[in-house]
């Protein structure tokens, strides 16, 4: 038996943590983080094989959690799909800049997300 994929999501807004999870906990196991804290110590102790981070949270900005994933040795590697409800192409640019692969912005269509998680899923393996 292989060995399932592990996502970490993380983002403030319960709704869309619900539906992440929906869209992809049948064939990934999902972990979730409603704040940028609790997502960067989630993903330093279960090493997930790749993380959906919200951009706009309170406390840590999926900005400073992103930086501070591709700053740490152990976590540096791990792909990281950006999340977000602005609309602003800066902001897409910035992630990009800081080591994010993907950007989805919300509202998204689940079917979109779950093709473009498997493929970043597969180049993971």
């Amino acid at each position: 038996m292989t060995k399932r994929q592990k996502v970490l999501l993380v983002d403030d807004t319960e709704a869309f943590l619900f539906v992440l999870n929906f869209t992809l906990k049948d064939d990934y196991d999902v972990v979730a983080a409603n704040n940028g804290e609790e997502g960067l110590k989630l993903a330093k102790s279960i090493l997930p094989d790749l993380i959906i981070l919200d951009v706009m949270m309170p406390g840590l900005s999926g900005y400073e959690v992103l930086e501070a994933l591709k700053s740490d040795e152990a976590t540096k590697d791990i792909p990281i799909v950006m999340i977000t409800g602005t609309e602003g192409e800066e902001d897409e640019a910035k992630g990009l800049a800081l080591g994010a692969l993907d950007y989805i912005r919300k509202p998204f269509v689940r079917s979109d997300v779950k093709e473009r998680i498997d493929s970043l899923m597969k180049d993971a393996r």
